[in-house]
Protein backbone atom coordinates (compact mmCIF):
# COMPACT_ATOMS: atom_id res chain seq x y z
CA UNK A 1 0.00 0.00 0.00
CA UNK A 2 1.26 3.15 -1.35
CA UNK A 3 0.45 5.76 2.06
CA UNK A 4 2.12 8.67 0.36
CA UNK A 5 4.33 9.79 3.52
CA UNK A 6 8.24 10.22 4.55
CA UNK A 7 10.62 8.29 4.72
CA UNK A 8 12.62 10.70 7.42
CA UNK A 9 16.81 10.85 6.61
CA UNK A 10 19.12 11.18 9.40
CA UNK A 11 20.97 14.12 7.34
CA UNK A 12 19.38 18.03 6.96
CA UNK A 13 18.55 18.84 3.34
CA UNK A 14 17.62 22.47 3.88
CA UNK A 15 14.61 23.49 1.17
CA UNK A 16 13.74 27.16 1.02
CA UNK A 17 9.95 26.68 0.53
CA UNK A 18 8.75 29.89 1.80
CA UNK A 19 7.97 32.42 -1.17
CA UNK A 20 6.02 35.27 0.49
CA UNK A 21 6.18 36.46 4.01
CA UNK A 22 4.69 39.74 4.95
CA UNK A 23 5.07 41.06 8.33
CA UNK A 24 1.44 42.86 9.78
CA UNK A 25 0.62 44.36 12.87
CA UNK A 26 -1.83 42.94 15.48
CA UNK A 27 -2.84 45.13 17.88
CA UNK A 28 -5.66 43.74 19.16
CA UNK A 29 -4.42 40.51 17.87
CA UNK A 30 -6.27 40.59 14.33
CA UNK A 31 -4.78 38.51 11.27
CA UNK A 32 -5.45 40.18 8.08
CA UNK A 33 -6.66 38.11 5.63
CA UNK A 34 -5.13 37.79 2.20
CA UNK A 35 -6.25 39.26 -0.59
CA UNK A 36 -8.50 36.47 -1.86
CA UNK A 37 -10.12 34.98 1.17
CA UNK A 38 -11.86 31.67 -0.11
CA UNK A 39 -15.35 31.87 0.51
CA UNK A 40 -18.28 28.70 0.64
CA UNK A 41 -19.30 29.63 -2.65
CA UNK A 42 -15.64 28.72 -4.37
CA UNK A 43 -14.74 25.53 -6.25
CA UNK A 44 -12.56 22.81 -3.85
CA UNK A 45 -9.77 21.74 -5.06
CA UNK A 46 -9.60 17.63 -5.97
CA UNK A 47 -6.13 16.23 -4.50
CA UNK A 48 -4.87 12.78 -5.16
CA UNK A 49 -1.63 11.52 -3.50
CA UNK A 50 1.28 11.61 -6.33
CA UNK A 51 4.76 11.90 -6.27
CA UNK A 52 4.32 15.57 -7.04
CA UNK A 53 3.72 17.25 -3.34
CA UNK A 54 3.65 20.22 -1.59
CA UNK A 55 6.93 21.21 0.61
CA UNK A 56 5.93 20.44 4.14
CA UNK A 57 6.49 23.34 6.38
CA UNK A 58 9.71 24.21 7.42
CA UNK A 59 10.31 24.02 11.09
CA UNK A 60 13.44 26.13 11.72
CA UNK A 61 12.78 29.40 12.69
CA UNK A 62 12.61 30.08 16.59
CA UNK A 63 10.61 33.01 19.04
CA UNK A 64 7.91 33.84 21.90
CA UNK A 65 5.94 35.92 24.05
CA UNK A 66 7.75 39.17 25.47
CA UNK A 67 9.47 39.24 28.77
CA UNK A 68 8.58 42.64 29.35
CA UNK A 69 4.98 41.31 29.72
CA UNK A 70 5.24 38.11 30.44
CA UNK A 71 3.57 36.93 27.48
CA UNK A 72 1.39 39.29 25.79
CA UNK A 73 0.57 39.34 22.44
CA UNK A 74 3.52 39.62 19.84
CA UNK A 75 3.01 43.06 17.72
CA UNK A 76 3.70 41.42 14.51
CA UNK A 77 2.85 38.22 13.01
CA UNK A 78 4.07 36.47 10.21
CA UNK A 79 1.52 35.32 7.48
CA UNK A 80 2.18 33.72 3.85
CA UNK A 81 0.33 35.42 1.17
CA UNK A 82 1.15 33.06 -1.71
CA UNK A 83 0.83 29.23 -2.18
CA UNK A 84 3.46 27.02 -1.06
CA UNK A 85 5.75 25.95 -4.23
CA UNK A 86 5.21 22.72 -5.69
CA UNK A 87 8.33 20.69 -6.15
CA UNK A 88 8.84 17.56 -8.40
CA UNK A 89 9.30 14.61 -5.32
CA UNK A 90 8.43 14.12 -2.13
CA UNK A 91 10.26 16.44 0.47
CA UNK A 92 13.12 15.49 1.94
CA UNK A 93 13.74 17.95 4.89
CA UNK A 94 12.91 16.86 7.85
CA UNK A 95 11.92 17.69 11.58
CA UNK A 96 15.34 18.87 13.44
CA UNK A 97 14.04 15.86 15.96
CA UNK A 98 14.47 13.00 13.62
CA UNK A 99 17.94 14.32 12.14
CA UNK A 100 19.39 13.70 15.70
CA UNK A 101 19.96 10.62 18.19
CA UNK A 102 16.91 10.99 19.95
CA UNK A 103 16.22 10.12 23.47
CA UNK A 104 14.16 6.89 24.25
CA UNK A 105 10.96 7.91 24.27
CA UNK A 106 9.04 5.42 27.22
CA UNK A 107 6.23 3.21 26.52
CA UNK A 108 3.68 5.98 28.18
CA UNK A 109 1.31 8.71 27.23
CA UNK A 110 2.62 11.83 26.30
CA UNK A 111 -0.79 13.57 27.10
CA UNK A 112 -0.35 15.88 29.91
CA UNK A 113 -2.50 18.78 31.85
CA UNK A 114 -1.85 21.41 34.72
CA UNK A 115 -4.01 21.65 37.73
CA UNK A 116 -4.53 24.30 40.08
CA UNK A 117 -5.68 22.07 43.25
CA UNK A 118 -8.15 19.44 44.68
CA UNK A 119 -10.86 21.11 42.30
CA UNK A 120 -9.27 20.19 39.56
CA UNK A 121 -8.72 16.64 40.54
CA UNK A 122 -12.04 14.79 39.41
CA UNK A 123 -11.61 16.78 35.58
CA UNK A 124 -8.40 15.61 35.25
CA UNK A 125 -9.26 12.37 36.39
CA UNK A 126 -11.93 12.16 34.10
CA UNK A 127 -9.78 13.43 31.05
CA UNK A 128 -7.53 10.94 31.54
CA UNK A 129 -4.43 12.22 30.95
CA UNK A 130 -1.17 10.28 31.80
CA UNK A 131 0.75 13.65 32.80
CA UNK A 132 -0.29 15.91 35.87
CA UNK A 133 1.47 19.28 36.13
CA UNK A 134 1.55 20.92 39.69
CA UNK A 135 3.22 24.54 40.33
CA UNK A 136 2.82 23.70 44.12
CA UNK A 137 5.53 23.66 46.14
CA UNK A 138 7.08 27.38 47.45
CA UNK A 139 10.17 27.11 49.57
CA UNK A 140 9.54 30.39 51.04
CA UNK A 141 6.41 29.31 52.33
CA UNK A 142 7.75 26.03 53.93
CA UNK A 143 10.89 27.88 55.64
CA UNK A 144 10.00 31.24 55.80
CA UNK A 145 12.63 31.53 58.83
CA UNK A 146 16.16 29.49 58.01
CA UNK A 147 16.01 26.48 59.58
CA UNK A 148 12.37 25.64 60.50
CA UNK A 149 10.39 24.08 58.09
CA UNK A 150 6.66 23.75 58.19
CA UNK A 151 5.87 20.67 56.27
CA UNK A 152 1.89 21.18 57.30
CA UNK A 153 1.91 24.26 54.49
CA UNK A 154 2.00 21.37 51.74
CA UNK A 155 -1.23 19.37 53.46
CA UNK A 156 -3.23 19.90 50.53
CA UNK A 157 -0.85 18.94 47.74
CA UNK A 158 -0.10 15.50 50.04
CA UNK A 159 -4.03 15.27 49.44
CA UNK A 160 -3.21 15.72 45.60
CA UNK A 161 -0.17 13.72 45.39
CA UNK A 162 -1.49 10.64 46.95
CA UNK A 163 -5.03 11.10 44.50
CA UNK A 164 -2.89 11.34 41.76
CA UNK A 165 -0.54 8.03 42.66
CA UNK A 166 -3.48 5.81 43.27
CA UNK A 167 -4.54 6.77 40.14
CA UNK A 168 -1.57 5.63 38.60
CA UNK A 169 -0.31 9.53 37.42
CA UNK A 170 2.83 10.87 36.73
CA UNK A 171 3.56 14.20 38.38
CA UNK A 172 5.95 17.00 37.39
CA UNK A 173 6.19 18.74 40.55
CA UNK A 174 7.17 22.60 40.06
CA UNK A 175 9.68 24.07 43.11
CA UNK A 176 9.99 27.47 43.27
CA UNK A 177 9.94 30.79 45.98
CA UNK A 178 12.91 32.04 47.51
CA UNK A 179 12.51 33.19 50.67
CA UNK A 180 13.77 36.84 52.38
CA UNK A 181 16.59 35.55 54.21
CA UNK A 182 18.08 33.64 50.70
CA UNK A 183 17.43 36.22 48.04
CA UNK A 184 20.18 37.15 46.01
CA UNK A 185 17.70 40.42 44.51
CA UNK A 186 15.94 41.78 48.22
CA UNK A 187 12.04 41.62 47.93
CA UNK A 188 11.68 39.04 45.13
CA UNK A 189 10.42 35.73 46.26
CA UNK A 190 10.83 34.78 42.43
CA UNK A 191 14.35 35.83 42.08
CA UNK A 192 17.57 34.03 42.05
CA UNK A 193 18.79 32.16 45.27
CA UNK A 194 22.04 33.85 47.17
CA UNK A 195 25.37 31.93 45.97
CA UNK A 196 25.88 31.70 49.82
CA UNK A 197 22.31 29.60 50.62
CA UNK A 198 22.29 27.13 47.73
CA UNK A 199 23.67 24.41 50.26
CA UNK A 200 20.22 25.68 52.25
CA UNK A 201 18.20 25.22 49.31
CA UNK A 202 20.10 22.07 48.81
CA UNK A 203 18.95 21.22 52.26
CA UNK A 204 15.60 21.82 51.38
CA UNK A 205 15.72 19.82 48.61
CA UNK A 206 17.19 17.15 49.89
CA UNK A 207 13.93 16.72 52.48
CA UNK A 208 11.59 17.46 50.00
CA UNK A 209 12.71 15.00 47.78
CA UNK A 210 13.14 12.43 50.32
CA UNK A 211 9.42 13.03 51.37
CA UNK A 212 7.41 12.86 48.52
CA UNK A 213 9.63 10.85 46.12
CA UNK A 214 8.02 7.63 47.78
CA UNK A 215 5.15 5.95 48.93
CA UNK A 216 2.34 7.01 49.11
CA UNK A 217 3.35 10.49 46.57
CA UNK A 218 5.75 8.39 44.34
CA UNK A 219 6.91 11.86 42.51
CA UNK A 220 9.88 11.55 39.92
CA UNK A 221 9.98 14.57 37.96
CA UNK A 222 11.42 17.67 39.84
CA UNK A 223 11.09 21.49 38.04
CA UNK A 224 12.68 23.82 39.02
CA UNK A 225 11.72 26.86 38.90
CA UNK A 226 9.05 28.21 36.47
CA UNK A 227 10.41 30.45 33.84
CA UNK A 228 13.48 31.64 35.22
CA UNK A 229 14.72 33.25 32.06
CA UNK A 230 11.63 36.53 32.73
CA UNK A 231 13.64 39.49 33.69
CA UNK A 232 12.80 40.28 37.52
CA UNK A 233 11.94 43.78 37.12
CA UNK A 234 9.28 43.17 34.19
CA UNK A 235 7.09 41.32 37.00
CA UNK A 236 5.77 41.90 40.54
CA UNK A 237 7.94 40.15 43.10
CA UNK A 238 6.10 37.51 44.16
CA UNK A 239 4.75 36.46 40.69
CA UNK A 240 4.38 32.77 39.73
CA UNK A 241 7.40 33.06 37.07
CA UNK A 242 11.13 32.47 37.90
CA UNK A 243 12.43 35.98 37.12
CA UNK A 244 16.09 34.96 37.51
CA UNK A 245 16.28 36.79 33.91
CA UNK A 246 20.04 39.17 33.75
CA UNK A 247 19.12 41.35 31.22
CA UNK A 248 22.87 42.92 31.57
CA UNK A 249 24.43 39.53 30.93
CA UNK A 250 25.45 37.62 28.25
CA UNK A 251 22.95 34.40 28.51
CA UNK A 252 20.29 36.74 30.84
CA UNK A 253 21.63 34.78 33.91
CA UNK A 254 21.48 31.41 32.74
CA UNK A 255 24.93 30.71 34.00
CA UNK A 256 24.01 31.40 37.34
CA UNK A 257 21.04 28.69 37.05
CA UNK A 258 23.81 26.72 36.24
CA UNK A 259 25.12 27.13 39.35
CA UNK A 260 22.41 26.30 41.18
CA UNK A 261 21.94 23.37 39.51
CA UNK A 262 25.75 22.05 40.30
CA UNK A 263 24.52 22.28 43.85
CA UNK A 264 21.03 21.06 43.32
CA UNK A 265 21.44 18.05 41.05
CA UNK A 266 23.64 15.91 43.20
CA UNK A 267 21.77 16.49 46.23
CA UNK A 268 18.22 15.08 44.03
CA UNK A 269 19.70 12.25 42.87
CA UNK A 270 21.49 10.90 46.11
CA UNK A 271 18.13 11.38 47.67
CA UNK A 272 16.50 9.30 45.11
CA UNK A 273 18.40 8.05 42.09
CA UNK A 274 15.26 7.51 40.03
CA UNK A 275 14.42 11.58 40.23
CA UNK A 276 14.53 13.31 36.82
CA UNK A 277 15.43 17.05 36.75
CA UNK A 278 13.97 19.74 34.36
CA UNK A 279 14.81 23.15 33.70
CA UNK A 280 12.36 25.12 35.06
CA UNK A 281 10.25 25.69 32.02
CA UNK A 282 12.05 28.05 30.14
CA UNK A 283 9.88 31.29 28.56
CA UNK A 284 12.53 31.16 25.09
CA UNK A 285 10.85 34.41 24.69
CA UNK A 286 12.15 35.31 20.79
CA UNK A 287 13.77 34.37 18.28
CA UNK A 288 17.78 35.49 19.38
CA UNK A 289 18.75 33.99 15.70
CA UNK A 290 15.71 35.83 13.69
CA UNK A 291 14.35 38.59 16.06
CA UNK A 292 11.38 40.07 15.07
CA UNK A 293 10.85 43.85 14.59
CA UNK A 294 9.73 46.49 17.09
CA UNK A 295 7.37 47.49 15.13
CA UNK A 296 6.55 46.62 11.45
CA UNK A 297 8.12 48.13 8.98
CA UNK A 298 10.87 49.73 11.39
CA UNK A 299 13.75 47.73 10.63
CA UNK A 300 14.86 48.13 14.02
CA UNK A 301 14.77 44.20 16.41
CA UNK A 302 13.78 43.13 19.42
CA UNK A 303 16.77 41.83 21.59
CA UNK A 304 16.26 38.62 22.31
CA UNK A 305 18.65 37.82 24.46
CA UNK A 306 16.56 36.36 27.14
CA UNK A 307 17.07 33.31 24.65
CA UNK A 308 20.05 32.78 25.18
CA UNK A 309 19.57 31.49 28.93
CA UNK A 310 19.65 28.05 28.41
CA UNK A 311 22.76 28.60 26.31
CA UNK A 312 24.11 29.96 29.42
CA UNK A 313 23.46 26.61 31.33
CA UNK A 314 25.60 25.07 29.09
CA UNK A 315 27.99 27.07 28.29
CA UNK A 316 28.85 27.23 32.15
CA UNK A 317 28.87 23.65 31.93
CA UNK A 318 25.18 23.18 33.41
CA UNK A 319 24.11 20.22 31.19
CA UNK A 320 25.63 17.56 33.53
CA UNK A 321 23.12 18.51 36.11
CA UNK A 322 19.78 18.23 34.57
CA UNK A 323 18.07 15.11 32.72
CA UNK A 324 15.15 17.35 30.29
CA UNK A 325 14.39 20.59 29.48
CA UNK A 326 11.13 21.95 30.26
CA UNK A 327 9.84 24.76 27.96
CA UNK A 328 6.44 26.81 27.22
CA UNK A 329 4.89 26.96 23.72
CA UNK A 330 1.65 29.50 23.39
CA UNK A 331 -0.02 30.78 20.17
CA UNK A 332 -2.21 33.29 20.22
CA UNK A 333 -5.93 33.36 18.40
CA UNK A 334 -6.09 35.91 15.18
CA UNK A 335 -9.76 36.52 15.90
CA UNK A 336 -10.68 34.12 13.09
CA UNK A 337 -11.57 30.79 13.01
CA UNK A 338 -8.80 27.96 12.81
CA UNK A 339 -5.91 30.72 12.64
CA UNK A 340 -3.24 31.29 15.41
CA UNK A 341 0.65 31.66 15.36
CA UNK A 342 3.33 33.59 17.37
CA UNK A 343 5.15 36.43 15.56
CA UNK A 344 8.21 36.61 17.94
CA UNK A 345 8.89 32.99 16.55
CA UNK A 346 7.76 34.01 13.09
CA UNK A 347 5.34 31.26 13.49
CA UNK A 348 1.97 30.35 12.22
CA UNK A 349 -1.14 28.47 11.05
CA UNK A 350 -0.13 29.16 7.50
CA UNK A 351 3.83 28.13 7.91
CA UNK A 352 4.73 26.41 10.67
CA UNK A 353 1.76 24.80 12.00
CA UNK A 354 1.57 24.92 15.90
CA UNK A 355 4.35 27.07 17.77
CA UNK A 356 5.74 23.92 19.66
CA UNK A 357 7.87 22.35 16.56
CA UNK A 358 9.95 25.60 16.36
CA UNK A 359 10.59 25.51 19.84
CA UNK A 360 11.78 22.06 20.01
CA UNK A 361 14.00 22.60 16.81
CA UNK A 362 15.82 25.77 18.41
CA UNK A 363 16.50 23.62 21.63
CA UNK A 364 17.48 20.71 19.69
CA UNK A 365 19.98 22.08 17.76
CA UNK A 366 21.46 24.20 20.76
CA UNK A 367 21.87 20.56 23.08
CA UNK A 368 23.36 19.23 19.92
CA UNK A 369 25.56 22.02 19.54
CA UNK A 370 27.05 21.23 23.10
CA UNK A 371 26.61 17.50 22.89
CA UNK A 372 23.82 16.86 24.68
CA UNK A 373 21.30 15.22 22.42
CA UNK A 374 20.22 12.96 25.20
CA UNK A 375 18.08 15.19 26.77
CA UNK A 376 14.18 14.23 26.81
CA UNK A 377 12.12 17.50 26.41
CA UNK A 378 8.93 18.37 27.84
CA UNK A 379 6.44 20.89 26.25
CA UNK A 380 4.89 22.02 29.93
CA UNK A 381 2.49 24.56 28.90
CA UNK A 382 0.91 24.67 26.01
CA UNK A 383 -2.11 26.19 24.78
CA UNK A 384 -4.26 29.30 22.45
CA UNK A 385 -4.45 32.22 24.53
CA UNK A 386 -6.92 34.61 23.73
CA UNK A 387 -6.82 38.57 23.85
CA UNK A 388 -5.50 40.69 26.73
CA UNK A 389 -7.43 39.12 29.42
CA UNK A 390 -9.58 36.47 27.53
CA UNK A 391 -12.68 38.00 28.76
CA UNK A 392 -13.01 40.18 25.29
CA UNK A 393 -16.02 39.47 23.39
CA UNK A 394 -14.35 37.58 20.58
CA UNK A 395 -12.58 35.46 23.11
CA UNK A 396 -16.28 34.53 23.98
CA UNK A 397 -17.35 33.51 20.76
CA UNK A 398 -17.93 29.96 19.35
CA UNK A 399 -14.97 30.76 16.70
CA UNK A 400 -12.30 30.96 19.50
CA UNK A 401 -13.91 27.92 21.43
CA UNK A 402 -13.79 25.62 17.86
CA UNK A 403 -10.19 27.10 17.25
CA UNK A 404 -9.18 25.87 20.83
CA UNK A 405 -10.71 22.27 20.18
CA UNK A 406 -9.26 21.76 16.77
CA UNK A 407 -5.41 23.14 18.35
CA UNK A 408 -5.79 20.10 20.47
CA UNK A 409 -4.99 17.50 17.77
CA UNK A 410 -2.71 19.95 16.28
CA UNK A 411 -0.65 20.28 19.22
CA UNK A 412 -0.37 16.61 20.29
CA UNK A 413 0.05 14.88 16.76
CA UNK A 414 3.12 17.47 16.81
CA UNK A 415 4.41 16.81 20.04
CA UNK A 416 3.95 12.75 19.42
CA UNK A 417 5.94 13.25 16.34
CA UNK A 418 8.45 15.23 17.36
CA UNK A 419 9.29 13.02 20.27
CA UNK A 420 8.70 15.28 22.97
CA UNK A 421 8.12 13.06 26.78
CA UNK A 422 5.33 15.51 27.92
CA UNK A 423 2.79 17.60 26.21
CA UNK A 424 0.81 19.59 28.70
CA UNK A 425 -2.04 21.82 28.41
CA UNK A 426 -2.36 25.09 30.73
CA UNK A 427 -4.41 24.45 31.98
CA UNK A 428 -7.33 22.98 33.22
CA UNK A 429 -9.01 26.40 34.13
CA UNK A 430 -6.67 28.27 32.33
CA UNK A 431 -5.60 31.85 31.54
CA UNK A 432 -6.55 34.13 29.04
CA UNK A 433 -9.15 31.96 28.02
CA UNK A 434 -7.25 29.06 27.32
CA UNK A 435 -8.53 26.08 29.75
CA UNK A 436 -10.54 23.06 29.38
CA UNK A 437 -13.31 23.90 31.82
CA UNK A 438 -15.39 26.79 33.36
CA UNK A 439 -15.28 27.47 36.83
CA UNK A 440 -18.14 26.06 37.65
CA UNK A 441 -16.82 22.87 36.13
CA UNK A 442 -18.65 22.64 32.84
CA UNK A 443 -16.35 21.33 29.74
CA UNK A 444 -15.31 23.24 26.58
CA UNK A 445 -14.97 21.76 23.24
CA UNK A 446 -11.15 21.62 24.30
CA UNK A 447 -11.77 19.14 26.82
CA UNK A 448 -13.67 16.73 24.66
CA UNK A 449 -10.71 17.07 22.22
CA UNK A 450 -7.98 16.11 24.61
CA UNK A 451 -10.23 13.53 26.08
CA UNK A 452 -10.48 11.86 22.22
CA UNK A 453 -6.98 12.62 21.89
CA UNK A 454 -5.74 10.42 25.15
CA UNK A 455 -7.81 7.93 23.53
CA UNK A 456 -6.46 8.32 20.00
CA UNK A 457 -3.27 8.27 21.25
CA UNK A 458 -2.72 5.35 23.48
CA UNK A 459 0.16 3.15 22.22
CA UNK A 460 0.82 4.77 19.01
CA UNK A 461 4.09 5.03 17.14
CA UNK A 462 4.67 7.84 15.09
CA UNK A 463 5.64 6.88 11.44
CA UNK A 464 5.45 9.94 9.25
CA UNK A 465 4.51 13.13 8.20
CA UNK A 466 1.84 13.47 5.57
CA UNK A 467 3.03 15.34 2.30
CA UNK A 468 1.52 14.13 -0.48
CA UNK A 469 -1.62 16.66 -0.52
CA UNK A 470 -1.18 20.94 -1.45
CA UNK A 471 -1.49 23.07 1.65
CA UNK A 472 -2.50 19.89 4.18
CA UNK A 473 -0.14 19.34 7.11
CA UNK A 474 -0.60 15.70 9.19
CA UNK A 475 0.82 13.03 10.67
CA UNK A 476 0.48 9.49 10.46
CA UNK A 477 0.78 6.67 13.37
CA UNK A 478 0.52 3.13 14.05
CA UNK A 479 -1.35 1.85 16.65
CA UNK A 480 -3.57 -1.76 17.07
CA UNK A 481 -2.25 -3.36 14.04
CA UNK A 482 -3.39 -0.33 11.80
CA UNK A 483 -2.84 3.15 11.30
CA UNK A 484 -3.97 6.48 11.23
CA UNK A 485 -3.27 10.03 10.09
CA UNK A 486 -4.31 13.31 11.93
CA UNK A 487 -4.97 15.93 9.01
CA UNK A 488 -5.97 19.18 8.52
CA UNK A 489 -5.64 22.31 5.81
CA UNK A 490 -3.04 25.27 5.80
CA UNK A 491 -5.04 27.72 4.42
CA UNK A 492 -9.24 28.47 4.22
CA UNK A 493 -9.99 26.26 1.41
CA UNK A 494 -12.24 23.25 1.51
CA UNK A 495 -9.71 20.88 -0.02
CA UNK A 496 -11.24 17.44 -1.74
CA UNK A 497 -8.85 14.96 -0.80
CA UNK A 498 -8.96 11.63 -2.56
CA UNK A 499 -7.34 8.65 0.34
CA UNK A 500 -4.81 6.02 -1.22
CA UNK A 501 -7.10 3.39 0.52
CA UNK A 502 -10.85 3.23 2.01
CA UNK A 503 -10.74 4.29 5.96
CA UNK A 504 -12.61 2.44 8.50
CA UNK A 505 -13.38 5.14 10.23
CA UNK A 506 -12.63 8.75 10.58
CA UNK A 507 -13.59 11.49 13.28
CA UNK A 508 -13.46 15.15 14.33
CA UNK A 509 -11.61 16.74 16.64
CA UNK A 510 -14.01 15.87 19.55
CA UNK A 511 -14.43 12.96 18.35
CA UNK A 512 -17.65 13.02 16.18
CA UNK A 513 -17.82 10.04 13.57
CA UNK A 514 -18.17 11.24 10.18
CA UNK A 515 -19.03 9.31 7.30
CA UNK A 516 -16.37 7.12 6.43
CA UNK A 517 -15.57 7.74 2.75
CA UNK A 518 -12.38 7.23 0.67
CA UNK A 519 -12.91 10.74 -0.90
CA UNK A 520 -13.55 13.54 1.58
CA UNK A 521 -12.98 17.25 2.29
CA UNK A 522 -10.31 18.51 4.95
CA UNK A 523 -10.42 22.00 6.08
CA UNK A 524 -8.84 23.84 8.85
CA UNK A 525 -10.67 21.95 11.47
CA UNK A 526 -8.07 18.45 12.09
CA UNK A 527 -9.34 14.86 11.03
CA UNK A 528 -8.90 11.78 12.88
CA UNK A 529 -8.49 8.90 9.87
CA UNK A 530 -8.53 5.26 10.85
CA UNK A 531 -7.12 2.25 8.76
CA UNK A 532 -7.36 -0.10 11.96
CA UNK A 533 -8.26 -3.98 11.64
Amino acid sequence: MNRNIRNTPFFLVLIVVILGLSVIACGTQTEPQPSATPTAAQPTETIKPSETATAAPSNTATLQPTATSTEEPPSQLPVITHSLPTITSAPTTPSLSTMTELPPIPEISFLGVEIAGETDLEAAEQLGTFWVRRNGVLWHEIEPIEGQLDWDVLSGLDTELKTLSENDREVILVVRGTPDWAQRIPGYYCGPIEKDNLEDYGDFISELVARYSVPPYNVKYWELGNEPDVNHEAVLPDMMFGCWGDPDDEYYGGEYYAEMLKVIYPVIKEADPEAQVLLGGLLLDCDPDDPPETQPGSGEYRECKSSRYLEGVLENGGGEYFDGVSFHAYDYYFNTMGHFGNGNWRSSWRSTGPLLITKVNFIRDLLGEYGYTDKFLVNSEVSVLCGSTGKEDFCKSGDFQNTKANYVPQAYSAAKAEGLFANVWYSMQGWRNSGLVKKNGDPYPAYKALKFAVEQFDDVKYTGDITSYPEIMGYEFERGGGYFWVIWAMDDKNHTVILPDQPTAIFDSIGTELPAEKTLTVTLEPLYIEWIP
